[in-house]
């Protein structure tokens, strides 16, 4: 396990943070990935005939680059918890990040805030997936606008997909995801997106 600790320098600067947390999440999922690497390599090997090289290079490397963008996916998700609850909160409510060693990552947040309104807590929910939807998007308009010499834009929308489809895996309100837990705050605490939305315009308030 692997925990980053936050503070108010590194709340106001998240895209360090995002780099000194990239290489544990990259780690964390290559672990995973590591049989379908070998997979990967043994298939170029054995069925497509390819030297060893060439094998590494086609069955491994594109595996390694989605970890890398996996891992870019889950910084800024997990960062966009950490900088909402700053903005709507204070500076010190983000406490860390932990990195467990065979589950997703999360942000541990101050446990003596025992006062953050529904509504607020439910922007932070929610910021996480928003963020990785939005790079993502991002991705996709660069693929539709920019010229594509080398025929692989497909890739790069492969790329795209895998800081996607785990975002909106987490708005999906089944389990411990973050969707599942706005729905359970929304029911018991009553909270109406009205509300929600005023505590979404308090995130960006200067």
């Amino acid at each position: 396990m692997r925990v980053v600790f936050f503070n108010s320098n590194t709340i106001r600067h998240p895209a360090w943070l995002v780099v000194r947390m990239l290489l544990p999440l990259v780690k964390r999922i290559i672990f995973e990935a590591i049989l379908f690497i070998v997979v990967a390599v043994i298939f170029f090997i054995a069925v497509v005939r390819q030297s060893i090289t060439a094998a590494i290079l086609l069955g491994a490397a594109p595996i390694l680059l989605g970890a890398m963008f996996m891992g870019m996916g889950t910084a800024i998700h997990e960062m966009s918890h950490a900088f909402a609850g700053a903005r709507l909160v204070d500076s010190d409510y983000p406490l860390a990040l932990v990195v467990p060693t065979f589950r997703n990552p999360f942000i541990r947040f101050a446990p003596h805030r025992l006062n953050v309104p529904p509504a607020q807590i439910i922007v932070i929910l929610l910021m996480g997936s928003l963020a990785g939807l939005l790079v993502s998007a991002l991705i996709l308009l660069a693929l539709l606008t920019l010229p594509d010499p080398g025929n692989i834009r497909w890739v790069w929308g492969a790329y795209g997909l895998a800081i996607a489809i785990p975002q909106v895996v987490t708005l999906v309100p089944i389990g411990q995801t973050d969707g599942a837990k706005v729905a359970k705050l929304m029911r018991e605490k009553s909270v109406t997106w009205l509300e929600v939305g005023r505590a979404a315009r308090q995130l960006f308030h200067s």
